[in-house]
């Protein structure tokens, strides 16, 4: 009996040892050895970063647009920040020209000097108000990122 106890306790410490390691080893699976956790991390971070600082920069150029019938030629004419002020995880900056919108990031986006760029263009009498396209010319894997989003190099 006391064999079968023996037996017993060393399976189990068996058991439990194999299911720790196979969760372990499965959950560093996804994220170190293929970079899949990296590929994430670097995703949410762009778009955070796009969305915070975007979505103002679209509202401002576009009321500017409506309300004078022509582009802004820069931020402060759009009434926004300077372009440096613009900070987030990797956003650098936020530049105004006209209809485009251009966003600089830093080396953690996956390119050093990264650029994503919207550009306005505005309908006809303004009844729909603007549509955006966007691109990136450095940013390959732009459109896993953002789906609306096409690489242009």
């Amino acid at each position: 009996m006391q064999k079968i106890l023996i037996n017993f306790a060393v399976v189990l410490i068996a058991v439990l040892a194999a299911l720790f390691l196979y969760d372990r080893f499965r959950s560093s699976r996804t994220t170190g050895d293929f970079g899949v956790g990296q590929l994430q991390d670097r995703s949410k971070m762009l778009q955070s970063d796009f969305q915070r600082a975007a979505g103002g920069a679209k509202t401002a150029v576009a009321e500017f647009y409506a309300s004078r019938g022509d582009w802004p030629t820069k931020n402060e004419d759009a009434g926004l920040p300077a372009p440096d002020a613009y900070r987030g995880e990797s956003l650098r900056s936020l530049v105004i020209a006209g209809p485009t919108i251009t966003l600089t990031y830093d080396a953690r986006s996956g390119v050093d000097g990264g650029k994503i760029i919207l550009t306005g263009a505005a309908t006809p009498d303004l009844a729909m108000g603007i549509n955006w396209t966007c691109a990136s010319p450095n940013i390959a894997d732009i459109a896993a990122i953002f789906p609306f989003c096409k690489y242009s190099p």
